[in-house]
């Protein structure tokens, strides 16, 4: 787990001026909300479909985690979009084009309920990762408290006999 977290940092590190995502075009090479075609890339579409649907939510499942009030918080389904909405609130509207629903599971969904993806980063990883294009600086920061916090760190210190004399502050002064 620890070298696929140092590989996803690499590979966000690589990006160049030139990737900056500036464009509805821009934000629908890197990022999807939709079923991909399953003839055309059958592993894409076993991924979206086993890692990147929400729910079910809503009416089909008012007992779902995410439900409040009778609403889900995430705001599944969401609404069928034939284009990309540019920095709505700092963040795009996805698009999702109306397709016909395919069966997961035993729910029949459709684009509405597919999580933002990148297809290059869930296949690679084989893994549920939200994606997000932001806008506002105010999203920027927050994304980068995570990246420049650090890891979680554990000292353990094993004794044979007696009590355990451990001062942390001092361990942490000195490493």
């Amino acid at each position: 787990m620890q070298q696929n977290y140092q590989d996803a940092m690499a590979m966000v590190r690589k990006f160049d001026s030139e990737s900056k995502i500036r464009t509805k075009d821009g934000i629908d090479k890197f990022v999807s909300a939709e079923l991909p075609d399953p003839c055309t890339d059958l592993r894409l579409f076993q991924i979206v479909t086993k890692c990147m649907v929400h729910g079910p939510c809503g009416t089909i499942n008012i007992n779902s985690p995410c439900m409040r009030d009778g609403q889900c918080c995430k705001s599944f389904p969401k609404q069928f979009k034939d284009d990309t909405e540019e920095n709505v609130n700092g963040y795009p509207i996805y698009r999702r084009r109306a397709t016909e629903p395919v069966q997961v599971g035993k729910y029949s969904i459709d684009n509405r309920w597919v999580v933002p993806y990148n297809p290059w980063l869930i296949k690679k990883f084989n893994a549920h990762i939200n994606v997000e294009v932001c806008a506002l600086v105010k999203s920027v920061k927050y994304l980068y408290k995570y990246v420049y916090k650090g890891h979680d760190a554990a000292s353990v210190k094993i004794q044979k006999e007696g009590a355990l004399d451990h001062d942390e502050i001092l361990s942490f002064v000195e490493g």
